[in-house]
């Protein structure tokens, strides 16, 4: 039997996830009522029918079910990574797994995400993830060797990201200063008109094939996704291309 054009339209818009939730990030700012400012920050990004992020030590995975207001992680099958952290970390990162196994409801305000249990109580709070790279800083954490893996930075040396708001790039390639122009439209990174000074550094060890292995890295970024204070770079294939943090 088919439905009116109109009560379609109703029982379509009521099964349909919170406006502004489907391909959103988060970052959390309350847990069972407090408020959560310490770091390393607890994050939250829906996707694809996932829920993925980090619950301040370690990172995680699991499906989630949307319908209205209707929100439940599906935390039987979550994986995650097996890191040991602090214990007030590990607490926390607890407390928040099973907000998360909690939550019945999702709701978005003025840039705010509320989960609340079944008895409407709330049980976490989220403020929306920034998105925009211009005015930011940070320092590179780990890049892509062209091995198929992710190195550390060279001990001794320093790699750093600046992206201006005029469209610039720019920082040290550990041992020369590069400067170059990005496009971004959403996750979307277009790195180009790359430049470096030709300085050769002996010290620390390895580190001008470090700065070749960055700079082909940053040329080679096609994505940016910045969450909580870490910043992503990958190419077209997913691969990660340059990790870093405020």
């Amino acid at each position: 039997m088919l439905l009116p054009p109109l009560l379609l339209a109703m029982a379509t818009a009521a099964a349909a996830p919170p406006a502004g939730l489907e391909e959103s990030s988060w970052v959390l700012s309350s847990l069972g009522g407090q408020p959560v400012k310490q770091a390393p920050a607890i994050t939250l990004r829906i996707a694809e029918g996932q829920a993925t992020g980090s619950d301040g030590c370690n990172r995680y995975r699991a499906p989630v079910a949307l319908a209205g207001d209707a929100f439940r992680i599906q935390t039987e099958a979550m994986v995650s990574t097996n890191m040991a952290c602090p214990p007030e970390v590990m607490t926390r990162a607890s407390k928040y797994t099973t907000a998360l196994e909690r939550a019945r409801t999702a709701r978005i305000e003025e840039q705010r995400l509320t989960l609340r249990g079944e008895d409407g109580s709330v049980l976490a709070t989220f403020e929306a993830q920034g998105r925009d790279l211009s005015g930011t800083t940070w320092e590179v954490t780990g890049v892509n060797n062209g091995k198929q893996g992710v190195a550390s930075v060279v001990p001794g040396s320093s790699l750093t990201l600046s992206f201006s708001s005029d469209g610039g790039v720019s920082g040290s390639a550990g041992c020369n200063r590069y400067s170059g122009k990005f496009t971004a439209d959403g996750e979307k990174l277009t790195i180009h008109a790359l430049a470096s000074t030709r300085k050769r550094c002996s010290q620390p060890p390895k580190v001008m094939e470090q700065e070749a292995q960055f700079l082909r890295a940053l040329k080679g970024s096609a994505t940016a996704r910045m969450e909580g204070d870490e910043l992503e770079l990958r190419d077209s294939h997913g691969a990660l291309m340059i990790g870093a943090t405020r």
